[in-house]
């Protein structure tokens, strides 16, 4: 008998994570994923570079076992080695230089100590998933249209290179499709919500000069969602060992 791999839910319930430094933490949704799914956590500490989001983050935790701090991902602010764990959701993307970003995630891991990484990537294998990059690409665009750093997602190949150059003493890594394959791509609640996201966006960029240029692009978006439905795209997991 084969054994199957484990999904990522599974598999987080196999580490305790001790002392945790969540990256990029926004309102904190990473947590509470933790939370719900690791065998066994004593601390949180969540940084972001938005003031805004740190402070909502704070109001959506209490208690002594979480902090939260704005802070740089690239420059951090703790002694070397101070985490056990050290995770980063869908956030890579967000960075302009990702690479420095995870070399400086791994001085903060002290040896034997986990970093964890969640990231979505651009290998597609459907065209409701192919509606995921596309809408994404459409978010990071109008995103850097104000400077806000945001970019395309990476392909497996790329996310794995990058996360091999750290040199970590083992890795595990769970490319999850199957958790898409029961979804309804033409979900309603979820086809509003995309389809609502696209308009918002667009609202934002009213006053600016290329307005005309992603209303166009927004509107094809929105016919090829409409036609095609909405599926994530496919969730790459590591789990790397210092």
């Amino acid at each position: 008998m084969v054994k199957s791999k484990p999904t990522v839910d599974e598999y987080l319930k196999t580490l305790n994570g001790g002392r945790i430094l969540d990256v990029a933490t926004g309102t904190g949704s990473c947590i509470r994923l933790l939370m719900a799914h690791l065998k066994s956590y004593d601390s949180f500490t969540g940084i972001d570079t938005v003031f805004k989001a740190v402070e909502t983050a704070r109001k959506n935790f209490s208690g002594t076992n979480y902090k939260f701090v704005q802070m740089n991902a690239d420059e951090l602010a703790f002694r070397y080695e101070g985490f056990d764990t050290v995770s980063v959701c869908y956030s890579l993307h967000h960075f302009s230089s990702p690479l420095t970003v995870l070399l400086e995630l791994k001085r903060a891991i002290k040896p034997g100590g986990h970093l964890l990484v969640f990231e979505m990537t651009r290998d597609v294998t459907s065209e409701p998933q192919r509606m995921h990059y596309l809408v994404h690409t459409f978010w990071a665009e109008i995103d850097r249209l104000y400077a806000v750093p945001h970019y395309e997602t990476y392909s497996s190949k790329q996310l794995k290179s990058m996360m091999m150059k750290l040199d970590m003493s083992h890795m595990d890594v769970i490319l999850q499709t199957e958790h898409q394959q029961s979804q309804d791509p033409f979900d309603p609640k979820i086809m509003t919500s995309i389809l609502e996201s696209i308009d918002q966006c667009l609202n934002k960029i009213k006053a600016h000069p290329m307005y005309a240029t992603y209303k166009s692009k927004g509107i094809s978006i929105r016919d090829q969602i409409e036609k095609n439905g909405f599926l994530p795209a496919p969730l790459l997991f590591f789990c790397a060992q210092k």
